[in-house]
């Protein structure tokens, strides 16, 4: 699925790969946080089409969401005890069945965040699940969240997904489409509950919709 923005689509090509990863590498060279934030904003939530000539450029669904996941990292801080030693990557898996495809390993491709390499795992099953700093549930999982997250919960583990009503059952990300743009829900009792902490300014993006309490923390089950 393409995010459509006045523009006509062209089909993925290695070449547009490849610029999606570029755009979030150069963004990183940024010290200045608010700017950072207001070019993340820009760059990558709005989705503008990128005019060549006569033609012009979209960004696929994915390549985005790609990005997203990969610039939220950098705002996210896990507890050292999260890591084997101060060389250990950040570990990222994708459970059930996989939307990216080749997109994410582009986006993360000769990458560090804070001086760490992203490690991209798959699991079909939650049984092959290994414990992880990052878990995208896919939507085909969305009928066994209560029993991921009872087996995650012991996890320091942002968890990330894509369908209505994932961040109100638990989750810690959750993308949407509002007006042709994408946009994420941040469940700060999700992410306070497995001792992860994320920047304050990211909840201040206009994009951003905050949750903070859950039915996890109304003492309900996932949904």
């Amino acid at each position: 699925m393409a995010i459509l923005m006045d523009c006509a689509f062209y089909p993925i090509s290695e070449r547009r790969l490849s610029a999606v990863a570029d755009l979030v590498r150069d963004r990183i060279g940024f010290s200045i946080r608010k700017p950072f934030l207001c070019l993340f904003a820009m760059a990558l939530l709005s989705v503008p089409a990128i005019a060549r000539g006569q033609q012009s450029a979209i960004y696929d669904e994915y390549e985005i969401k790609s990005a997203l996941i990969y610039k939220l990292s950098f705002f996210m801080e896990w507890p050292a005890t999260a890591y084997a030693n101060e060389n250990s990557p950040i570990i990222l898996y994708i459970l059930g069945k996989d939307p990216f495809g080749a997109r994410i390993e582009k986006t993360i491709k000769n990458t560090t965040v804070n001086g760490r390499p992203i490690l991209v795992k798959r699991a079909q099953e939650l049984d092959a699940l290994e414990k992880c700093h990052i878990l995208f549930i896919a939507e085909s999982e969305k009928g066994h969240l209560e029993e991921i997250f009872s087996h995650v919960q012991a996890w320091n583990v942002l968890t990330v997904s894509e369908f209505q009503g994932f961040a109100n059952a638990g989750g810690g990300i959750n993308f949407f489409q509002e007006n042709n743009t994408i946009r994420f829900e941040v469940n700060v009792a999700a992410i306070r509950r497995v001792h992860l902490r994320i920047d304050s300014q990211v909840l201040e993006l206009k994009q951003v919709k905050v949750i903070l309490e859950d039915n996890i923390s109304k003492g309900k089950n996932a949904e």
